[in-house]
């Protein structure tokens, strides 16, 4: 199932403003006054794309509890949610540091590969 952009951007508003870990219940009463009836979800279908969006890398589960186990065995767990504050974007290029001088990368030259800022006898 396809999450609608408005309903992930109101989710991610919400958990953004307010850094907190929130059950879906939280999240529904908080992003259905914001978002178009046709967005609108139920406790249970948010719960839905909650982990959907764990899937997707946006969301981090913080407090599992475990409370108890429904009548075919499996166990029910209470889930909250926090955003992933450590998405990777692959747009953006970290800027690590020289294995020979520990200088940022974007210091060093990059048209001579062997030039290193941070290394005396080169840059001399």
């Amino acid at each position: 199932m396809r999450i609608p952009t408005k309903l992930r951007q109101a989710i991610k508003t919400r958990l953004r403003t307010d850094p907190r870990p929130h059950s879906s219940r939280q999240i529904t009463d908080s992003v259905n006054p914001e978002v178009k009836q046709s967005c609108r979800r139920t406790s249970r279908e948010m719960a839905f794309v909650l982990k959907q969006m764990v899937r997707d890398g946006d969301l981090v589960i913080t407090n599992e509890t475990k409370n108890g186990l429904t009548p075919s065995g499996n166990e029910r767990t209470r889930v909250e949610y926090i955003l992933n504050l450590s998405v990777e974007d692959p747009d953006i290029i970290s800027d690590e540091s020289c294995v020979k001088c520990g200088a940022l990368q974007s210091q060093h030259d990059l048209t001579n590969p062997n030039m290193c800022w941070g290394n005396k006898e080169a840059s001399q």
